[in-house]
């Protein structure tokens, strides 16, 4: 695949016009792109859920870290989390 229509890690902005309800008025980031598909992230779409619950519900402690919002991410493979995060800079 050549890099004019790879998309990895590129946004894509719902069109207007779509209707669909998983995407309408949709920011994905596209997390993989390559010959065999594509993978990408729904990211302004929040859940009624805070991170904390999810640390909770995973007997993870959370402590020190920042309240912050769950997005839903899309429709496939609900049950998979994904963590987006901005690494210190070297």
């Amino acid at each position: 695949m050549d890099n004019t229509n790879n998309f990895k890690h590129h946004f894509l902005l719902a069109m207007p016009q779509l209707n669909d309800p998983w995407f309408s008025h949709s920011v994905c980031y596209i997390c993989d792109h390559d010959e065999h598909g594509s993978m990408g992230l729904v990211i302004n779409k929040p859940l009624n859920m805070a991170l904390e619950d999810i640390f909770s519900e995973l007997d993870i402690s959370g402590d020190g870290i920042p309240a912050q919002a769950v997005l839903q991410g899309g429709p496939v493979s609900p049950e998979q989390g994904f963590v987006l995060y901005q690494g210190a800079e070297s």
